[in-house]
């Protein structure tokens, strides 16, 4: 049924904008020359490749090196027009004719693609590819990359005649509100590729997060880890649960690691924050990635800060806010309104009520719980198991049941100071 309809819908409008296409085709030529069709390979059915068809919107400029220009520089005035209405797409008409194409399907990408999909991704090839689909009628190149591959899987497990019937009807309506043409910033779409992530600190919570971006990849396939950094000089050159150990935390600093995403695995509130805000002094800021585990549950008004790491079977309830470089772990829940700082560390089994105030660097042990609607100093230490039933000062290491102050490391360095006076 597929396939005779779109052998019935694609031979009306080919003979339908058969004028159109001639006189596009003559434009083009005056304005870009040859070639006036833009071909290439794409990867179709199962895979398999095929030639599609398009009016060139670009031209072919290159700088001193003999590289192509970027799309925005090489894209004309024409081309621009052409995209905004998809008149560009219209010899495509003859890829469905031919059978490479169907009139509705996940939109055929680059070939070199073809290599790092992961299973779920690699599944928009189980149908054939087509002019139109759900992603495009649905946010088109304003969708992220990932956007787009739910979308795609979406109508690869949901497709029908009565869908793809809604689909076209979906084009024709975006067609004239030209929803969608670029992505955010950028005259096209760009480039699918894999984040770049380096994991500070080779030991057992980066190895957790590795675990879970491992996790994450088999369902959006978007992470490439490159490798571990780590101080300790006797694990470089060697490899941690099967990936490099890069060297040194200070190779971050090299211009290489511009586009790298980078989290921090470190437990130690007072080290993470030192190690981390070494890496400010680069002339270009690292890109902070957080990571959170798909077995969590993430209240939708939750936000959660740059480089936060959330482990496995984590609850954090209504309006919880946590800062940078946070690290809840295994089984910790937060209730509503509460505040995590920066560079805290919650280790696993933590029970924190509602409308908690945890501040900067505060390090909470195994097990321990805190009751609703008290604030928790910074740099503070809470020893495992404690059940915090007052709000604790900062600088402080409390522990026991009730939780109590023994030790001020305030007074104490205070103290120190005088006596070297």
């Amino acid at each position: 049924m597929k396939r005779i309809l779109d052998l019935l819908i694609a031979g009306f409008l080919t003979a339908l904008f058969f004028p159109l296409m001639c006189f596009l085709y003559v434009l083009v030529k005056i304005k870009l020359g040859d070639p006036v069709i833009f071909t290439q390979e794409r990867p179709g059915l199962k895979g398999h490749l095929f030639k599609i068809y398009k009016f060139r919107t670009m031209t072919n400029e290159r700088d001193a090196q003999g590289r192509l220009l970027p799309d925005d520089k090489r894209l004309t005035r024409l081309g621009k027009t052409m995209r905004a209405w998809s008149l560009d797409e219209i010899p495509q008409f003859f890829n469905v004719l031919k059978g490479d194409l169907s009139l509705v399907g996940p939109r055929p990408l680059l070939k070199d693609y073809l290599s790092i999909y992961n299973e779920e991704q690699a599944r928009r090839h189980e149908v054939k590819p087509g002019i139109t689909g759900w992603a495009q009628v649905n946010g088109r190149n304003a969708l992220t990359w990932e956007d787009k591959f739910k979308a795609d899987l979406w109508y690869v497990e949901n497709r029908s005649t009565c869908l793809d019937l809604f689909i076209l009807a979906m084009t024709i309506s975006n067609l004239f509100k030209r929803k969608g043409v670029n992505h955010r910033g950028t005259a096209t779409m760009p480039v699918f590729e894999k984040k770049k992530v380096v994991i500070i600190g080779a030991g057992a919570q980066g190895g957790e997060i590795l675990e879970t971006i491992n996790l994450l990849n088999q369902k959006d396939g978007i992470y490439e880890v490159v490798g571990f950094v780590d101080d300790n000089t006797s694990l470089h050159g060697s490899r941690y649960r099967g990936v490099p150990v890069l060297g040194p935390v200070n190779i971050l600093v090299s211009p290489e690691y511009n586009n790298t995403n980078v989290i921090c695995s470190i437990g130690n509130p007072s080290v993470k924050k030192e190690v981390l805000q070494k890496l400010e002094e680069r002339p270009v800021p690292l890109r902070y990635l957080s990571i959170i585990h798909p077995a969590s549950v993430i209240a939708q008004d939750t936000s959660v800060g740059r480089g936060t790491y959330v482990a496995p079977n984590v609850v954090l309830s209504n309006n919880v806010s946590t800062g940078d470089h946070v690290l809840i772990n295994y089984g910790c829940t937060v209730g509503h309104d509460s505040l995590i700082g920066d560079y805290c560390s919650i280790y696993p089994g933590t029970n924190v009520s509602g409308e908690v105030h945890i501040h900067e660097g505060a390090e909470i042990g195994c097990g321990s719980s805190i009751v609703p609607g008290l604030s928790i100093g910074a740099w503070t230490v809470i020893g495992a198991g404690a059940a915090v039933i007052n709000s604790i000062p900062a600088h402080t290491t409390s522990v026991g049941v009730p939780a109590k102050v023994i030790k001020n490391r305030y007074l104490e360095r205070k103290m120190g100071d005088e006596m070297d006076e």
